[in-house]
């Protein structure tokens, strides 16, 4: 399954039955009582994971927690890997940064970001009754029970 994750992120991207599986992940959070940190994204290499638009970094996008950012970002779907370079993470603004809020915001969500990625593939972390492993017939049983 780790292989083939990139392949379900690629196939995701392009819309279809993959897409609306990644996407429910976010809707199972967003409707139950799930908490936010029993299915969350581990990143790795950052290639998997869309920086903006996924959940990867606390409990929410960091679109929608620092929405003033996104609207000022030119690449709203980039990976993660799009936004690290040798030297650190990489910005591209359409505006400079001027708004002591905004850049309060600039400083606040850099300091919440990991210090590096490494070489492993980035994947979906399920933290349900304490083990790592997804059960099928675990998440249906919750379901069952909401």
């Amino acid at each position: 399954m780790r292989q083939n994750e990139s392949i379900l992120w690629s196939k995701a991207s392009h819309g279809g039955i993959w897409k609306r599986i990644v996407d429910s992940i976010g809707d199972t959070h967003a409707r139950t009582n799930l908490d936010k940190h029993v299915i969350k994204r581990q990143i790795g290499n950052g290639h998997g994971t869309k920086f903006w638009l996924d959940v990867w970094c606390g409990d929410e996008t960091l679109a929608k927690k620092y929405p003033r950012l996104f609207a000022l970002e030119t690449e709203k779907h980039c990976v993660v890997s799009n936004k690290r370079d040798d030297k650190g993470w990489v910005w591209s603004w359409n505006l400079p940064i001027r708004n002591s809020r905004v850049i309060n915001n600039f400083h606040d969500m850099v300091n919440s970001l990991p210090p590096n990625l490494n070489d492993t593939e980035d994947k979906w972390l399920w933290q349900f009754n304490g083990h790592n492993e997804f059960c099928v017939a675990k998440l249906r049983k919750f379901f069952d029970h909401i």
